[in-house]
């Protein structure tokens, strides 16, 4: 279960949420016994991000790739991290499950077929990525 932060820092449960929408600068939380709370728009939309509704697994041969910083002077790189499932939210946004958790940093996803499928794009393969972040397509050896 999520709970959002109020203006008032109580916390309400996102499941109590019956309507939900802006009033001046917040958002207006009503819940089913006509009871109104107000939270700042980005408490809500955090909220709603991690009320998670189910997990789908995930098929085998999906990663999640990870950007990494060089060490000694090495340039940047892409590591993998198994994909286990997809949370969906109850918006309906899917977000990558790893064996670390629910991961809520928008990272690229690695496919089977190659293909690597990122929030706004899909490219044609690791290295393609990899050359778009200016970063070494694998981890140094």
């Amino acid at each position: 279960m999520s709970f959002v932060r109020l203006v008032d820092f109580s916390q309400l449960a996102v499941n109590r949420v019956t309507r939900a929408h802006l009033d001046g600068p917040l958002v207006s939380l009503e819940v089913a016994t006509g009871e109104t709370y107000m939270a700042e728009p980005a408490a809500w939309e955090r909220a709603q991000a991690f009320d998670i509704r189910g997990v789908i697994p995930a098929p085998p041969g999906y990663f999640v790739l990870d950007q990494c910083g060089g060490e000694d002077g090495q340039r940047d790189y892409l590591d993998t991290e198994p994909l286990i499932g997809w949370a969906v939210n109850a918006g309906g946004r899917a977000t990558p499950v790893t064996p670390g958790g629910v991961d809520d940093y928008d990272r690229a996803t690695l496919r089977p077929d190659g293909k690597v499928q990122h929030v706004d794009a899909t490219y044609d393969s690791r290295e393609a990525y990899a050359t778009i972040l200016g970063v070494d397509p694998l981890p140094p050896t």
